[in-house]
């Protein structure tokens, strides 16, 4: 059959950059975010149009088995939610393709934290689990600034020992850091601890809305 009488979608005439190298056809499918390739060679398989008809059928059964989605299907798909900032991520290092479940928060209006919880290593369903956990404590992307302390203070009598809740934040990367103290003793440790929350809360909005 001619070649102008054929589907050609997905396929790439390769020519040798050498003598040392083969020509060939090279199938290329994108299903789910994953590109599939494979490289079908005319030294190995016989000749142009034997590795064609490999190519070929190779691509129908990669079609048959990873079906194109419609355009409705697609918009059906759950999106990554925003407010957890959990997403399934593809990376590619040295030619090998690994998945992800990516856990992202703001921590600060001009930072942006992320971790990854690898899906090889963990299994898809632990490693959305972590990065969900993650998400949630993503409470210490606030809470990282929101510490207790117990403080020394010298008196007629001797050392006294205090302790507080320390909401900390910074005004902008590298500046100084500004703090504001909530005594236990005053307002008991949970109320206290909710006040200094409240207090870098405030802040880092304030941060926000001057950006």
């Amino acid at each position: 059959m001619p070649r102008s009488d054929l589907n050609m979608a997905g396929l790439l005439r390769v020519k040798a950059a050498s003598p040392t190298h083969s020509c060939g056809w090279q199938l290329r499918i994108r299903r789910n975010g994953e590109l599939i390739s494979k490289f079908f060679s005319d030294r190995y398989l016989g000749g142009e149009q034997e590795s064609l008809r490999a190519a070929l059928a190779e691509r129908e059964r990669l079609l048959a088995r990873y079906p194109s989605h419609s355009r409705y299907e697609l918009a059906q798909r759950p999106k990554a939610s925003v407010a957890t900032g959990v997403r399934r991520i593809i990376r590619r290092r040295n030619g090998k393709i690994y998945h992800y479940w990516l856990a992202g928060w703001q921590e600060l209006p001009w930072k942006w934290v992320s971790r990854c919880f690898s899906i090889q290593r963990y299994g898809e369903q632990k490693a959305k689990q972590m990065a969900d956990e993650a998400c949630r404590n993503a409470q210490a992307a606030v809470i990282r600034g929101v510490r207790r302390v117990r403080r020394k203070t010298k008196t007629r009598r001797g050392t006294r020992v205090s302790a507080c809740w320390v909401a900390s934040w910074t005004p902008e990367p590298g500046g100084r850091e500004f703090t504001r103290s909530f005594s236990v003793a005053k307002y008991g440790e949970q109320k206290a601890y909710e006040l200094a929350l409240a207090k870098r809360q405030e802040e880092i909005e304030k941060l926000s809305s001057q950006l």
